[in-house]
């Protein structure tokens, strides 16, 4: 799909997903992986990124979930990854109680599938503490985003920016709730590990020219890669 824009990349997918559906069927996994791909397309395009775009990459995902529920089961990889998407795009659409629901889904199903440390499901917590914040349930939030503190510490290093974000975030919720001193001290602790990160990047670019940095090795940006996909 090189060299093809956003639209013409959708209009090409889709064509061959109604192609998939003639020759294989409505329900095969062919089909939900293409329902999937075209929802991930529109939801990565910025000029689809209002209600109408979010609606109808919902559909794909939907489709994409009903299909994969019965051929993989609800115990797999992807339907919890299906259910991790649609309750992302629930949450950019403000519909927080169904966000919730489909984010306790898929963290279940990872868990069994994955096991509890992995590193997607501190994706999920993240986003359950962000909801948790906008909806005022600042004690949730704030325990959610510990949950997803641990595993991100675990998965990436305690000196990472996922990490750093995270702490952000709860610092934002600590001035919510009105601890100031608590607020300060995880804003100090993200802005630390933000400037020790800067500085080891800089020494890298120094003495390692052409080599990836050291965010690029461990995958940083997987957090915000997923959250928006």
């Amino acid at each position: 799909m090189e060299g093809l824009n956003d639209d013409k990349a959708i209009k090409a997918f889709n064509i061959i997903l109604n192609f998939r559906e003639k020759i294989f069927g409505c329900t095969h996994p062919d089909v939900a992986f293409g329902h999937y791909r075209v929802a991930t397309l529109m939801l990565q395009m910025d000029n689809r990124s209002n209600d109408e775009g979010l609606e109808n990459a919902l559909k794909h995902l939907n489709k994409a979930l009903i299909i994969a529920s019965v051929i993989f089961g609800e115990c797999s990889d992807f339907v919890a990854h299906l259910y991790f998407h649609i309750g992302r795009t629930q949450q950019q659409l403000g519909h927080y109680s169904l966000a919730l629901k489909n984010f306790t889904k898929a963290v279940h199903i990872m868990q069994e599938t994955l096991g509890e440390d992995h590193e997607d499901l501190a994706v999920i917590l993240y986003n359950v503490g962000e909801i948790h914040s906008r909806r005022g349930c600042l004690l949730e939030s704030i325990t959610s985003f510990h949950e997803a503190l641990r595993l991100l510490e675990l998965n990436f290093g305690a000196i990472s920016d996922p990490v750093a974000s995270c702490l952000a975030a709860m610092g934002g919720v600590y001035l919510q709730m009105g601890n100031d001193e608590e607020a300060k001290r995880v804003f100090e602790d993200s802005a630390i590990i933000t400037e020790h990160i800067a500085n080891i990047n800089l020494h890298f670019g120094e003495i390692s020219v052409g080599k990836p940095t050291l965010a690029e090795e461990n995958d940083l940006t997987r957090l915000a890669a997923a959250a928006a996909a």
